[in-house]
């Protein structure tokens, strides 16, 4: 059962906060700690009509990338990405 403060979080967020509106592509990208939160603001993406995208990171990988990349790694945006962000609001 989910916790209804963390219910409640995601309809501000999604309704007030995003104003999401019907078609719109929402990604939502977290550490898995907050696994309950993504799953409820999937849920009110859907219930406000729009496309959810998730991207869940594993404990440490954010900080493992961000201290051994280089310059070069840290600058690179894969292609899908692109088409990611031209795509934004335009799902196909």
């Amino acid at each position: 059962m989910t916790d209804p403060r963390v219910q409640r979080l995601a309809k501000v967020v999604v309704g007030y906060s995003l104003g999401l509106e019907p078609g719109k592509l929402t990604v939502i990208q977290s550490p898995s700690l907050a696994e309950p939160l993504v799953a409820e603001l999937v849920k009110e993406v859907l219930a406000a009509g729009g496309h959810p995208r998730t991207r869940i990171t594993a404990p440490g990988v954010e900080h493992a990338f961000l201290s051994e990349a280089s310059d070069e790694q840290l600058s690179y945006l894969p292609p899908f990405s692109m088409d990611e962000m031209e795509d934004w609001g335009n799902p196909k």
